[in-house]
């Protein structure tokens, strides 16, 4: 009788790519080497004929773009291939805070975080801007280090080695995950598992997170009640979204409602609270509140508007805005209770007339006058 095969090596250390992988940035990274290049005639097309993309496993940095790129456009030579570099550098540096991530990596990295995975970021962008990038997105808190292009040379297997040597584990007990040819072979050269995002690999980090925990030996991680809001807002009651931006979602609290108008506001992001903020997060929170409960105190003439977040039932920061009126008979914190007791059958809920002319109002209100 045939032995049973022998169980996969359980995992210990998880090294992540960066862009396209964490964030889509890919894009927004093209869009800032045709900007400098573009300063000068006959620049973007170029551009188009040098080797740009590092993720087919070419040896490519913004290095070697520019120093070719001096070499096709005499004019480009007089303002040197450096001084190039610091451009798009500093394009890069604007664009990475407001990248949208893809799907899930921040709920992965806290996870990872959470369980006590050591966890890595892997990329072929030099290593100070791609700490500059990890740090403008408030995940320099999940991991155990960022690691770049090596100044002295090397490559994302150099990287994979010297995640092996701190974590004192085997080259097959390490994952990458990554969404590039350069990435796959990085894997295969230094010997670990590896795991792609997009193609014919997983969609995206989320769905690629249960099947990365369990090869950690650790259970999926629980369902996060917001993340299936914001994933689909549009069947919440009174028209889903009442107004949303890159950042965050508004709407109405589910049925019953305890007091019409009660609202919530959703960071897009999977994150607890402000603690986890990256930068672009917490210039427009304040902002954001300000302005929702403005048009929340027009639309229902209340004395004030009382505003709380827990993040205890879901940890994932979902702010409660609930409109106090003058002749409330429930003040305080006695007011968040109303749609439990709704919900129990201990107090009227608020009808739906009245809920849906709050957010009508509201909707109307913001979409005049914006919060950002």
């Amino acid at each position: 009788m045939a032995s049973p095969p022998p169980a996969p090596t359980v995992l210990r250390a998880v090294s992540l790519d960066f862009d396209d992988t964490l964030i889509e940035s890919e894009a927004m990274k093209r869009a800032a080497l045709v900007r400098v290049a573009s300063a000068f005639d006959g620049g973007e097309a170029a551009l188009g004929r040098i080797d740009t993309d590092s993720r087919t496993g070419a040896k490519v940095t913004r290095h070697t773009i520019f120093r070719d790129f001096c070499r096709e456009v005499p004019a480009a030579r007089e303002v040197g291939a450096e001084a190039l570099v610091d451009r798009y550098s500093q394009a890069v540096r604007e664009g990475i805070a407001t990248a949208t991530e893809v799907n899930g990596a921040s709920r992965l990295l806290a996870e990872l975080r959470d369980r006590g995975v050591p966890t890595f970021i892997n990329s072929a962008t030099p290593t100070s801007a791609v700490q500059d990038a990890v740090r403008a997105r408030g995940w320099d808190r999940f991991v155990s280090a960022a690691l770049g292009a090596p100044e002295g040379g090397g490559d994302k297997v150099d990287n994979l080695a010297e995640i092996a040597r701190r974590v004192e584990c085997s080259a097959a007990e390490v994952a990458h995950v990554g969404d590039g040819d350069n990435d796959a072979s990085a894997a295969q050269r230094f010997g670990c598992e590896f795991f792609r995002i997009g193609g014919d690999g997983y969609q995206d980090i989320a769905s690629l997170t249960p099947a990365l925990l369990a090869r950690l030996g650790l259970p999926a991680p629980a369902t996060c009640r917001i993340c299936e809001k914001n994933a689909a807002p549009d069947a919440l009651p009174y028209g889903g979204v009442i107004w949303s931006s890159p950042r965050w979602l508004l709407l109405h609290a589910s049925k019953p409602a305890g007091v019409a108008g009660h609202l919530m506001l959703h960071a897009r992001r999977c994150v607890v609270g402000p603690v986890e903020f990256n930068d672009c997060e917490a210039s427009e929170f304040g902002p954001v509140l300000r302005r929702v409960s403005d048009a929340l105190q027009a639309a229902t003439g209340a004395k004030r508007i009382y505003t709380c977040f827990m993040s205890e039932s879901s940890p994932h920061l979902h702010v409660h805005l609930v409109p106090r009126l003058h002749d409330a008979d429930v003040t305080g914190f006695d007011v968040f209770q109303l749609q439990a007791r709704a919900k129990s059958g201990a107090v009227a809920a608020a009808t739906d007339d009245a809920c849906r002319a709050v957010v009508e109002s509201v909707r109307a209100d913001l979409a005049a006058r914006p919060p950002l």
